[in-house]
């Protein structure tokens, strides 16, 4: 390295102190009232309700700018907002704020001593490599020098200092808003160089120590890459760097928000429940997807591994994506679970011939005892099938219970293949290149398992996006939302690697398979594939769902589907108790794919915020019934759901819940918290308990009543222990209380116990 360039260097290392105290400075006036003292908390609760961009928001800045407004709704002047209705509507309206607020407060920091490292910008990265020059020092990168957060370098020189073999750091990060208000939240699951084929994992924040950023340089220099012509703003050639440096090393994923990108609006969904996310597409540290990262990854893709790529474009034609094209094709056999299904057997074998370019097939089809009829159709099918396409159709008979563990292992061996894909019976071909872009990712060195992106039939929606392993359970990610747009940082739109891939369109080598011991027969139904997949992982394999590859998946069909009752939920939870205990790393919720504040209980990537009416631990009170005057006529309920909770992994105990929404027409809603609504049961002799409620945000019944005042909190839950109460039928009530008033509706349903 010559003297300029050392110049240019230690001038960087100048502007980076210089730009840490600013960052500091901007941070204590734009989150303090957030993270700082005590005496500041009314003051941020009134904010958080102020600066929601949800349309509780709306409402409540009418109520607080247009008093005649509200007059009209409620018939009387209008008062300052209680206390406890800001606070938890600030929280619950923007789950992401009540999380900083929680996580970030004094959390700890160890470094004490700098670090010889320079500050470069992704542009003066990519300047650099160009030069044909070397890193003098280890290197902190970042697309906006102003987005770092004031503690982001001690955690990094901390990562420079420490002793471990991984020389690549990133961090998790968000947007700021024009207000400053923190929003958007990336939290990325651990490093994985599986899910870096889909996008660019370290966003806008990395470091990399000095020895391995020049093995990158040199290796990327070697294959001719430093010749290329690249975009202006220096991400293309960063994304090259990252990718050859992960031929040498692995990288330190930072549990910690430590980089504050500039966004436009506040677009992350504001419900807790939702059936609609944002488009992730918008987000500003988020790229790598595109067309033209696409072709640089293909290049590097042909120059590590000597194989052909192909480049894809997604259905979501924003999206392109890579995969090896194998040459010559390894024979896949196609091993296929199926009794009494002739129909749906047909049809799945119609499309996949018709919708599939990869010829080296076979097909196992195992049947565990269908009716003498079906049985002829099934032999006949196959018998036509193998004539008209010149396969093997094999069909193995054996009457005996449903074990689909049993029955893919049976088909197993019998294959030749050396890649096995378990496809399901109710299975239906769609797009061309799904077998190839499987096949392609299984032959990858350290794949495991592969799965596709499953939609249910007639619908843009999904039925399958991979499985996370969450404390509930394992679990399917964004089932049944539209697949319309990109969800949370890519998920299902890219290549990702997943705890878990399901069995309905499951793709593994041969060997991988048979050293893990194949499914695990003691697992006829549920999880199965799971463990398979968790028996993968712990051999050091990684699996991925690809989204790239398209099918359609008529669940259940094959089965008949199952009935959510609290005898299912046991057996499930039995279930998981089996594979938890087989499997331990596994046990509670730990999930490398998925990072700990992403939601624990729902299939939608939102923040970890658990409030007490979301939590189904949490129990309701026995309280003493209102008193006072009391009308009848005023106090709308509409009961939603009461029964048997679902049980669950972290909530084993037999749950009454009942929940649905509640306002009183002509008032202001604001006075009715929690503390103010009490659910009554009456039993058949007229013995009746009042019990507490748990008050829940409902954007959706504040967007309809919207003629009513301050109804933002009008939904409840109440939770009762089964064992709490009597066996017998009981008529569901509601009561809520205004200082003196008491309001009143009985018999708005029922229960049974």
């Amino acid at each position: 390295m010559n003297d300029t360039t050392a110049s240019v260097q230690d001038s960087y290392e100048s502007f980076f102190k210089a730009a840490y105290e600013k960052e500091r400075i901007k941070n204590m006036n734009l989150t303090g009232a957030l993270l700082d003292a005590e005496q500041e908390r009314d003051e941020l609760l009134a904010k958080l309700g102020r600066i929601t961009t949800s349309a509780p928001y709306k409402l409540y800045k009418k109520l607080r700018g247009n008093g005649s407004a509200n007059e009209r709704k409620t018939g009387k002047p209008v008062k300052e907002l209680p206390y406890g209705y800001v606070k938890e509507l600030g929280q619950q309206s923007d789950p992401y704020l009540a999380m900083i607020k929680q996580n970030e407060k004094g959390r700890q920091k160890s470094s004490q001593k700098d670090t010889d490292h320079v500050f470069l910008s992704y542009r003066e990265l990519a300047d650099l490599f160009l030069s044909g020059e070397n890193a003098g020092k280890d290197v902190i990168a970042a697309e906006d020098r102003d987005s770092l957060d004031p503690d982001a370098k001690e955690y990094i020189n901390d990562f420079f200092l420490s002793k471990n073999d991984k020389g690549i750091w990133f961090c998790d990060e968000d947007e700021t808003d024009e207000d400053g208000k923190r929003i958007n939240p990336w939290f990325k699951p651990e490093w994985s160089v599986f899910s870096l084929q889909g996008a660019f994992i370290p966003g806008s924040l990395f470091a990399i120590k000095k020895e391995n950023c020049n093995e990158a340089f040199s290796w990327l220099r070697d294959k001719g890459f430093d010749k290329g012509s690249y975009g202006d703003d220096g991400r293309e050639t960063v994304y090259l760097i990252i990718l050859a440096a992960s031929l040498y090393t692995s990288a330190v994923h930072e549990d910690a928000v430590l980089c504050h990108r500039k966004g436009k609006k506040a677009t992350f969904s504001s419900k807790l429940e939702t059936t609609v996310s944002a488009d992730y597409a918008e987000r500003t540290g988020f790229w790598g997807y595109e067309e033209r990262f696409a072709r640089i990854k293909s290049a590097f893709y042909e120059a590590s591994t000597g194989l052909k790529m192909q480049i894809r474009r997604g259905l979501d034609d924003r999206i392109f994506t890579v995969y090896p094209i194998l040459s010559p094709k390894p024979l896949i056999s196609v091993i296929i679970p199926s009794k009494d299904n002739p129909e749906l057997l047909s049809k799945l074998l119609g499309s996949f011939f018709e919708d599939n370019g990869y010829g080296n097939v076979e097909f196992i089809i195992v049947d565990n005892g269908s009716n003498p009829e079906n049985k002829a159709k099934a032999e006949s099918l196959l018998a036509s099938y193998s004539e008209k396409h010149k396969k093997r159709m094999d069909y193995l008979y054996k009457k005996e219970a449903f074990n689909f563990s049993a029955m893919c292992n049976r088909g197993a061996a019998s294959s030749g293949g050396e890649l096995l894909l378990f496809l399901n019976d109710d299975m239906e071909c769609i797009d061309g290149s799904w077998l190839d872009v499987m096949a392609g990712q299984a032959m990858t060195d350290g794949t495991g398992a592969v799965g596709a992106s499953l939609r249910y039939p007639g619908e843009f929606r999904f039925q399958h996006a991979g499985i996370s392993n969450l404390k509930v359970g394992p679990s399917h990610k964004l089932i049944n939302f539209p697949d319309d747009r990109i969800y949370y940082y890519g998920a299902g739109a890219i290549p990702m690697e997943m705890s878990a891939v399901t069995g309905a369109c499951l793709m593994v080598k041969k060997r991988d398979f048979y050293a893990v011991g194949g499914f695990d027969e003691e697992l006829p139904v549920e999880y199965n594939d799971v463990a398979l997949c968790f028996s993968l992982f712990e051999k050091g394999l990684h699996n991925v769902i690809r989204n790239d590859a398209v099918l359609i998946h008529k669940e259940s069909i094959s089965r008949g589907k199952k009935e959510n009752d609290g005898e299912y939920s046991l057996h499930l939870i039995e279930e998981q108790d089996k594979l938890y205990k087989k499997h331990p790393f596994f046990a509670d919720g730990n999930d490398p794919a998925l990072n700990i504040h992403i939601s624990q209980d729902s299939p939608e990537y939102k923040p970890d915020v658990v409030f007490p009416a979301y939590d189904p631990r949490a129990f309701s009170e026995e309280r003493e019934a209102f008193k006072g005057q009391t009308d009848e006529s005023l106090l709308c309920v509409t009961l939603e759901r009461a029964g048997l909770q679902l049980k669950r992994r972290d909530a084993r105990e037999d749950t009454i819940k009942i929940e649905g929404w509640s306002f009183v027409k002509g008032r202001d809603n604001s006075v009715f918290t929690e503390s103010e609504r009490l659910i009554s049961l009456t039993d058949d002799k007229g013995g009746v308990r009042y019990f507490s409620v748990f008050d829940v945000y409902r954007y959706d019944v504040e967007l309809v009543m919207e003629n009513e005042c301050n109804v933002a909190l009008a939904g409840f839950v109440c939770r009762i222990r089964k064992a709490d109460l009597l066996p017998g039928h009981y008529s569901i009530g509601l009561m809520c209380r205004d200082g003196s008033m008491v309001y009143s509706a009985k018999a708005v349903g029922e229960v049974t116990v």
